[in-house]
C-alpha cells in the first residue's frame, strides 16, 4: 500500500512538471534525429517540441499505467524471492518429511527412533492475531505462525536471531517474533505480549528471541506443543529432520506413508502457495489497467480527432498522406516510449523501498518478460489510439 501510494506521489510530480520533463527529453532526442533528412521525423520532432503540454497530457497517463502495474506486479516477486531465499538458508535439516494429512505424535516418536536419524524438529504451522500500531493507529492484524521443538530447532531450523535465544521457547508462556512482528508491536526481548491463538484464545507471552526469517519461516516462532493445542487438527504439518553422514532412511519413511522431500522443496512449496495467491491481485490489477487502457486510449482518440484541421493544413500545404502517417506513428512511438522511460523512473524509488525492507538490499526481483510486456503494451495502446483515428481523418479529401 505505502509503495503504491508513493509511486502515485512521484507520478502526481511527473504531471506537474510533465512540460519542462517532456521538453528536455525531446531536447535531447532533438539532437540525435535533427540531421534527418525524413520529412516524417523533421514533422514529428517539430509537433512534440512545439507542443510539449499536448505531448505532456498524453504522456502522464500512459506513464501511470506502466508505473502502476511496475509496482504491483514486481512487488509480490520480491517478497516471494526473499521468502525462498529465507527458507533455503534457513535449513539445516537434511530432509524435510511430510503427509497428506499431517503427522501425529505417534508418527514423530517412530520417525526419531529410526537407524540413521539424529535429531527430529516437528513443525505445526497456524496464525495468531496480533494488536499493534500501523501509521501511528492501532490495529489488529494476522501473522503467519510456527511451532518447532526448542530441544532440536537450533540442529534443524537457523532463524537468523538477532536478540535473545530460541532455546528458551522450552520455558512457559514464551514467544519468538521476526523483526517486522517485533516492530509491529514494539516489542523487544523480555517484555510480555498479549496475542490471540488462532481458535481465538488469548494468551500473554514473554519475547526471548527478535530474528530476521519471518518470511520464510513465519513471525511468530512458540513452542510446538503449546501451538498445536489450538489447531483443529492437532498434528504437525511436516518434519525437520537430520540424519547421520551417510544413512539413507526414505524408504523406511516410505513405508510409514511419509513423503521424504530437500530442504529446497520447502522453499518451492511455500513460492507455489504465494504465487496461487499473487493471481488474485493479479486478476484485480488487470480490471484497474482495463480501465486506465480505456481512459487513455479515449483521450488520445479525441485529442487526435481534434488535430483534424492541422492535419488538413499540412496536406494543403504539400505534405502527402503518407508523410502525415510517418508523422503521427512517430509522435506516437515517442510518446510510448517517454511513457515507458518516465514510468520506469517512477516505478524505480517504490521497488527498491520494497526491496530494502524485504532483503537489505536495494535490488528489487523484476521478471524481464513480464516488463517488456508492460512496455510493449504501453507502447502499442499509444500507437493504436493515434494511428486509427489519423488513417480515418485521412480518408477524407482536404479542403479549407
Amino acid at each position: 500500500m505505502a509503495a503504491a501510494s508513493s509511486s502515485l506521489l512521484l507520478l502526481f510530480g511527473v504531471g506537474l512538471l510533465g512540460p519542462l520533463l517532456v521538453q528536455r527529453l525531446l531536447d535531447v532526442a532533438h539532437r540525435v534525429t535533427g540531421r534527418s533528412s525524413s520529412p516524417g521525423v523533421t514533422l514529428a520532432m517539430s509537433n512534440l517540441r512545439g507542443y510539449s503540454r499536448r505531448t505532456a497530457s498524453a504522456v502522464v497517463p500512459l506513464a501511470l499505467a506502466m508505473s502502476f502495474a511496475c509496482v504491483q506486479l514486481f512487488l509480490p516477486t520480491t517478497v516471494d524471492a526473499e521468502a525462498s531465499a529465507q527458507s533455503r538458508d534457513g535449513l539445516s535439516a537434511d530432509l524435510v518429511v511430510a503427509a497428506p494429512a499431517g503427522i501425529s505424535p505417534g508418527t514423530v516418536e517412530q520417525v526419531a527412533g529410526m537407524d540413521g536419524v539424529e535429531s527430529v524438529n516437528p513443525v505445526v504451522r497456524s496464525g495468531v492475531l496480533l494488536s499493534g500500531t500501523t501509521f501511528g493507529d492501532p490495529t489488529v492484524e494476522p501473522f503467519a505462525a510456527q511451532g518447532v521443538d526448542p530441544a532440536t530447532a537450533p540442529g534443524t531450523l537457523d532463524l537468523d536471531v538477532q536478540d535473545g535465544s530460541l532455546e528458551r521457547l522450552g520455558d512457559p508462556d514464551t514467544i519468538a517474533l521476526s523483526s517486522d512482528a517485533a516492530h509491529f508491536l514494539g516489542a523487544e526481548v523480555g517484555e510480555t505480549i498479549g496475542f490471540h491463538l488462532g481458535d481465538g484464545i488469548e494468551a500473554d507471552a514473554d519475547v526471548v528471541a527478535v530474528y530476521d526469517r519471518g518470511l520464510g519461516f513465519g513471525d511468530v516462532t512458540m513452542d510446538g506443543a503449546t501451538l498445536r493445542e489450538h489447531t483443529s487438527a492437532g498434528l504437525d504439518d511436516y518434519l525437520l529432520v537430520t540424519t547421520e553422514p551417510g544413512a539413507s532412511v526414505e524408504q523406511e519413511l516410505g513405508e510409514l506413508g511419509l513423503v521424504a522431500e530437500t530442504p529446497d522443496a520447502l522453499a518451492e512449496d511455500g513460492s507455489d502457495a504465494r504465487d496461487s495467491q499473487a493471481w488474485v491481485n493479479r486478476i484485480a490489477l488487470i480490471v484497474i489497467l482495463g480501465y486506465v487502457a480505456l481512459s487513455v486510449v479515449n483521450g488520445l482518440v479525441m485529442a487526435t480527432l481534434g488535430r483534424r484541421r492541422e492535419l488538413t493544413l499540412l496536406r494543403l500545404v504539400g505534405a502527402r498522406d503518407r508523410q502525415v502517417r510517418t508523422m503521427t506513428l512517430l509522435e506516437s512511438l515517442a510518446t510510448g516510449a517517454l511513457a515507458v522511460v518516465l514510468g520506469t523512473v517512477v516505478a524505480v524509488p517504490p521497488l527498491i523501498g520494497i526491496a530494502l525492507g524485504v532483503s537489505g538490499r536495494p535490488l528489487p526481483t523484476i521478471e524481464p518478460l513480464a516488463y517488456a510486456a508492460i512496455a510493449v503494451g504501453v507502447v502499442v495502446l499509444g500507437v493504436v489510439s493515434v494511428w486509427v483515428p489519423t488513417r480515418t481523418t485521412l480518408r477524407t479529401r482536404p479542403s479549407l
